[in-house]
């Protein structure tokens, strides 16, 4: 093992495909309150700032006669029985996990969602690789703050410095910035690798065994 000895992952676009479930809840939250559909390619460019921001992105700027609030609560219920409909593990994810266990990296999950989402997923699709899941709470801002991740450090018991956040977007990368410690980003999740690499993380990662290969 080199430098890490920890690794935070990013949960929706880096370790599971969740956008097929995700799609199906906006959109059943959308019909509730009349408003048209989205296609799972726009709710891709409307993930990452968690569900208020989101739904705000889905329902659009004109958005009227709709108390938001209410509408997330309605798209959570929705969610929760419906989170692992679709949802997998990229491909190359379960081994990927296996490999950096074996290899004695902690593990631990930081994401914008909901956090019981976060942990019935991580209990059920990640096999049992993941220490911490932190998700989405009422009494700490979300990513790209750093607040969630310095929880999953103080419930690690690592420090920033021995430790790399790996996500798929501009907010994972503005987080790592943020909670100060080192940031890789892969290329197979919700936005398009040219940006990313314009972002000039540490690594970034094209397959799940680059994730390997670089934290060997």
């Amino acid at each position: 093992m080199g430098k890490y000895t920890t690794i935070l992952f990013d949960m929706d676009g880096t370790l599971l495909d969740t956008i097929s479930d995700l799609t199906g809840s906006v959109n059943t939250t959308l019909h509730h309150y009349g408003y048209m559909e989205r296609s799972e390619d726009e709710v891709k460019k409307f993930v990452g700032n968690g569900v208020m921001k989101l739904l705000e992105r889905a329902f659009g700027r004109g958005v009227k006669n709709v108390d938001l609030a209410e509408a997330y609560d309605y798209f959570a219920s929705h969610y929760q029985k419906n989170c692992r409909n679709r949802t997998c593990a990229f491909p190359g994810i379960p081994a990927m996990l296996e490999q950096l266990s074996q290899a004695g990296f902690t593990m631990g999950i930081v994401s914008n969602k909901n956090a019981q989402a976060v942990m019935e997923l991580s209990e059920n699709l990640l096999g049992g690789h993941i220490a911490v899941a932190v998700g989405a709470s009422e009494d700490k801002p979300k990513k790209p703050a750093p607040d969630l991740v310095l929880e999953a450090l103080r419930k690690l018991n690592r420090n920033r410095e021995e430790t790399i956040f790996i996500g798929d977007s501009e907010v994972d990368f503005e987080t790592a910035q943020n909670a100060g410690m080192d940031c890789m980003l892969v290329t197979w999740g919700y936005n398009e690798k040219e940006r990313l690499a314009g972002l000039k993380p540490a690594y970034l990662a094209d397959s799940p065994a680059d994730i390997v290969r670089n934290m060997n």
